[in-house]
């Protein structure tokens, strides 16, 4: 399965090339250099099938193999995110994983690393936090808990109250919880693109949730932040919070100017204003969140 898909990669870059050449009328490209980006948690083993994989598929050998903090350092100085005598702290958040590195940009000897003479330095892992086993499915779960306990809490006709004893409610369809989380990860998407929590989704962004009986809830954009913890500074958003400036005061990190969030996870409603609200507080003016 995993052959097949690398080719089918390789086909379809491939295949974009050619359009594209043809398309700006330039000469055709004769040489591919492969790059490879692996999560931070990734081990020798790992790597070692990825790569292969890759250069199976490609027909070549890997020209870059590195991890996705130190892509992203190359990708914010590439853009300008960081300038000469500057440090940023790259934070790399995934569904599962949180991980750490930081980039400087100093004076090269040579002067010819960088066009500008400058070099890129991108610190490993020593000093640093271990990457912390929280990402998007973390937020996904704590909304699934949310809508959940809303639907045991349900009254049901002729029988006690939630929290008496004797209290019943509607039991969960296991085999429908994938679809639980899938309706949960759309609606996470919806409130957190512009305009989510208005328009047609303005009461909120329906979810279907199968027990014994079908029921539909709806999660807001203030529900959203109060099951993740941005409301009260708790949750998950506490503790990705607490990783962060936990890593700004390590004395490795000392003359950092810059933050840089990345990942899927940043784009969860409120959660980027949440944590830079953190960051701002922990150093003033000191540090610019970006």
């Amino acid at each position: 399965v995993c052959e097949g898909d690398f080719s089918y990669i390789a086909g379809v870059v491939s295949r974009n090339i050619t359009e594209l050449t043809a398309l700006k009328g330039a000469e055709k490209c004769e040489k591919i250099r492969l790059a490879l980006v692996y999560p931070a948690v990734a081990d020798k083993a790992y790597i070692a099938e990825y790569t292969r994989l890759a250069e199976n598929a490609f027909g070549i050998k890997a020209d870059k193999v590195m991890s996705f903090t130190k892509a992203l350092s190359m990708y914010a100085y590439g853009m300008g995110m960081v300038s000469r005598n500057e440090s940023l702290l790259i934070f790399d958040m995934g569904e599962d994983v949180i991980s750490v590195a930081k980039a400087s940009v100093i004076p090269s000897a040579e002067g010819a690393r960088g066009s500008n003479g400058d070099e890129l330095v991108v610190d490993g892992s020593d000093g640093h936090s271990e990457p912390l086993a929280v990402g998007g499915n973390d937020i996904d779960r704590a909304v699934a808990e949310y809508i959940r306990g809303g639907i045991e809490k349900r009254e049901t006709v002729g029988y006690p109250s939630y929290g008496d004893p004797g209290h019943i409610s509607e039991t969960w369809l296991h085999s429908k919880l994938y679809l639980f989380m899938k309706e949960i990860k759309a609606a996470k998407v919806i409130l957190s693109a512009p305009g989510g929590g208005s328009g047609l989704f303005a009461d909120g962004v329906p979810v279907s949730v199968n027990c014994d009986l079908y029921i539909e809830r709806k999660l807001t954009r203030e529900e959203l932040c109060r099951c993740i913890g941005v409301t009260d500074g708790s949750g998950v958003a506490r503790e990705i919070a607490d990783y962060i400036l936990g890593e700004l005061r390590r004395s490795v990190n000392k003359g950092v100017s810059k933050v840089f969030l990345s990942g899927g996870l940043t784009e969860t409603y409120a959660l980027a204003d949440f944590i830079k609200e953190q960051v701002a507080q922990f150093v003033c003016d000191d540090l610019d969140p970006l």
